[in-house]
């Protein structure tokens, strides 16, 4: 689900904030309050690696960072917000819009003049995501990669750490070292200037293709796959450097591409109860090769029956295609196991438009 900068992206920057406060615990740093913002305009919201800057006009600056259970969600004014207010590390209000900020460990307020000297931001390696990114920053990408102080570690360990470069996490990582076919417990000394340089260049490409859109839009062929069939190879497969290592996710197989991605996920079975006058409980189940990977409970109001699929008695070929959406755009694994259908529409807008049995 949508978090992090792609809030603040959808949001004007020139939005007056007249309100604005945290709960649920003290900041995570002394430092000045949270409400020397009030009366202020958003100047910019930009990224820094994994750290969201929302920079206003009086030369104040926030920076959260969601580390693993952090997430920014938006809201109406006067809507109920799906995490309990005591979660809340950061409200900020604008007109006809409520940003909320739950969970995040990292949140702080501090001046814009003292940014160079921050211990969480001043030691970043170049940012895969700055969009002024040129020669001179993949050359300073190499340049720390091989810092003698990495000579030792992994290249799965070391493209990780943000001051090496700054921006990548567990997939867009797994996803690069499968498209370059670099083995993740290689040392880095042992690797060349060219492989590194690639490695850097597609981290690049793969985060660029993956910002700005719903998460799950950019398919994943290895993160979160385990035991799972392969994209590539129609079966499960797991490297055996992986399976004595312990770690799952990393998949790595021969380049023997097909172009039929069809049966990926083979079969989506729904079973609904229920009736027009109190709605529908309908439970799902995902299998893939033949075997069971998750499970859903998907609540459906008669509403949302005549509206995206006019002319149906009940919601068993509409809960269907929902999740054939879904699953074009997430894995499964991400989708959330109890929900209302409506709710898909508040995270995917676009899902009204392009639902097969709904308007346009």
């Amino acid at each position: 689900m949508p978090e992090g900068d792609t809030l603040f992206r959808t949001a004007p920057v020139s939005d007056r904030i007249w309100s604005a406060g945290r709960d649920g615990g003290p900041a995570t740093r002394p430092g000045p309050q949270v409400e020397r913002i009030v009366g202020s305009t958003i100047s910019a919201v930009e990224t820094q690696g994994k750290n969201l800057l929302i920079r206003f006009d009086n030369g104040l600056v926030i920076r959260t960072h969601l580390r693993m259970n952090g997430s920014w969600h938006r809201y109406r004014p006067g809507e109920r917000w799906r995490r309990g207010e005591a979660r809340a590390r950061l409200v900020i209000e604008v007109p006809g819009a409520v940003a909320v900020c739950f969970d995040a460990p990292v949140v702080e307020l501090f001046e814009e003049r003292a940014e160079g000297l921050h211990p969480g931001l001043a030691p970043l390696g170049p940012d895969l995501l700055d969009p002024d990114w040129g020669p001179d920053d993949a050359d300073e990408a190499l340049r720390r990669l091989r810092d003698p102080a990495r000579a030792a570690r992994t290249i799965s360990e070391a493209l990780l750490d943000q001051r090496a470069l700054a921006g990548i996490g567990n997939i867009w990582r797994n996803e690069t070292l499968f498209a370059e076919r670099v083995d993740p417990f290689v040392r880095v000394a042992d690797l060349d200037d060219a492989t590194l340089a690639r490695l850097v260049a597609t981290a690049r490409r793969l985060l660029r293709a993956s910002a700005g859109v719903a998460p799950g839009r950019v398919p994943v062929a290895v993160y979160g796959r385990a035991g799972r069939p392969c994209r590539r190879l129609w079966h499960a497969a797991a490297d055996a450097a992986a399976q004595r290592r312990g770690a799952p996710d990393h998949l790595l197989v021969p380049d023997l591409s097909t172009d039929d991605d069809e049966g990926l996920m083979a079969s989506i079975s729904v079973r609904c109860d229920g009736e027009p006058d109190g709605g529908w409980t309908c439970h799902v189940t995902l299998r893939d090769d033949g075997r069971d990977v998750s499970r859903h409970t998907v609540h459906v109001g008669a509403a949302d029956l005549s509206r995206l699929g006019p002319g149906a008695t009940e919601p068993t070929e509409l809960v269907k295609a929902s999740f054939a959406f879904l699953l074009a755009r997430e894995s499964p694994g991400m989708i959330l196991r109890s929900f209302d259908l409506a709710e898909i529409a508040r995270y995917y807008p676009d899902y009204d438009s392009e639902f097969p049995s709904g308007p346009g």
